[in-house]
């Protein structure tokens, strides 16, 4: 009974850290992580500034279309298409698109070349990496279709918090 109560606190605990951890995960990934270890070894500490003001910014930013879809319901893309004018809405909904494409393709790719090189170990001359590619959309496409995004969320929570603890 105790180790059933202790178990209950500890998935509370980790349901309340989990959307944080995605959310950091999500704000610095690990093109982040690398450029700012690169910039460091070259500049030293010279461009902390940068990365304080980095913080800053993308705290408030997330921070302020929170209360915002909060008070109205409407998210950020919502609100500027509603809200000003249609082309400049159309516009960010577009330049979101393609930077989510573009960042999606980049991952895409550094997972099929990681399962690759991965899969030599147990297959002679390993499994190409379009069809490493082609499963995991076919996974990604699957939860999203099933509208099962909090396995998504909570799995990705868990990967960037072990990145993380590699990190550091």
């Amino acid at each position: 009974m105790a180790a059933s109560r202790s178990q209950g606190r500890w998935k509370t605990a980790l349901a309340a850290f989990l959307p944080g951890i995605f959310l950091l995960g999500f704000n610095i990934g690990t093109g982040s992580v690398t450029t700012m270890a690169t910039a460091g070894a070259n500049y030293g500490m010279a461009l902390l500034w940068t990365v304080l003001i980095s913080c800053v910014a993308t705290y408030l930013m997330i921070a302020t279309y929170g209360r915002y879809t909060l008070v109205t319901g409407e998210t950020a893309l919502e609100a500027f298409r509603k809200h000003i004018h249609p082309a400049v809405g159309m516009f960010f909904i577009i330049a979101l698109g393609v930077g989510v494409c573009g960042s999606v393709m980049g991952v895409m790719g550094i997972v099929a070349e990681i399962s690759y090189e991965w899969s030599k170990s147990f297959v002679k001359g390993g499994i190409a990496p379009i069809y490493c590619a082609a499963f995991f959309c076919a996974v990604a496409y699957f939860i999203f279709w099933s509208g099962r995004t909090q396995i998504f969320e909570r799995t990705l929570a868990v990967i960037v918090a072990i990145m993380a603890g590699c990190f550091v």
